[in-house]
């Protein structure tokens, strides 16, 4: 299961990681990058959904202007990861 062998990084470390250039804001394009990136260091071997990246950032972008911003990320981080490892529990190797 992946809530077990995973060792859950802080939303800052994904965002500060993720966030290029360092503007407190990431675009769809820089979520969707971070989305991969977290599949990777996850070892999620089912392949990221169009659905769930949708869904993902429609969940994150709070007020519907494109753009996701740190505190929103941070407020739903938990609650995403969460989600995803339901849902994801089975495609996860280890």
């Amino acid at each position: 299961k992946m809530g077990q062998n995973i060792q859950k990084l802080p939303a800052r470390t994904v965002w500060q990681k993720n966030d290029v250039d360092r503007n407190g804001v990431m675009t769809k394009e820089e979520v969707t990058r971070m989305m991969l990136d977290i599949w990777k260091q996850y070892k999620v071997t089912k392949p990221i959904s169009q659905e769930v990246l949708r869904n993902i950032l429609t969940e994150l972008d709070v007020n519907k202007d494109g753009r996701i911003v740190q505190r929103e990320f941070e407020e739903l981080y938990d609650e995403l990861f969460d989600e995803i490892r339901d849902q994801y529990k089975d495609a996860v190797e280890g």
